[in-house]
């Protein structure tokens, strides 16, 4: 259950997402289709955790914009999800900026850290890509932010 809110979770996913949370950017629109995928299908976190997260990897992280044009607001949406959550487990943990996160399926990966934990995260990257069938191609994309992963910290993401 979504934080004990299961029956809300259903009633957003049947729903449209109306809200009053406007962005201000150039990706303005891509910013609203990720912030309502997020609140929709993943229904975890609040709306202005959510609303906050969206504005900060969009405006202050400092992602290459061919970031934004390479991926689908879907998966930009998993990322930044999956995001939330590997700050939450880092705050949780006591462990300050050192976020790491790994999800794997079966014919992609997703990989989010922070440089304490850059060595393990490349090792996992190496094993995953060594693993995979000699006849599969692969596309490896590796993406550091220009800005830091929490406000005021010192560290960049980086995605692989």
């Amino acid at each position: 259950m979504r934080n004990n809110h299961g029956a809300i979770a259903e009633f957003l996913q049947d729903h449209q997402i109306a809200s009053d949370v406007k962005f201000a950017s150039a990706k303005a629109e891509q910013m609203d289709v990720v912030f309502k995928l997020i609140v929709k299908e993943e229904g975890l976190f609040s709306f202005s955790l959510i609303a906050n997260e969206v504005d900060y990897f969009y405006n202050n992280l400092g992602l290459n914009w061919a970031y934004f044009e390479y991926f689908t607001p879907t998966q930009i949406a998993k990322h930044i999800h999956c995001l939330i959550a590997a700050k939450k487990v880092a705050e949780i943990g006591a462990l300050g900026e050192d976020i790491k996160l790994s999800m794997l399926k079966k014919d992609s990966a997703l990989y989010l850290c922070t440089s304490p934990s850059q060595e393990d995260v490349r090792a996992e990257v190496e094993q995953h890509i060594n693993s995979t069938s000699t006849d599969e191609a692969i596309n490896l994309t590796f993406i550091k932010s220009s800005g830091t992963v929490l406000p005021g910290g010192s560290e960049r993401l980086q995605l692989i």
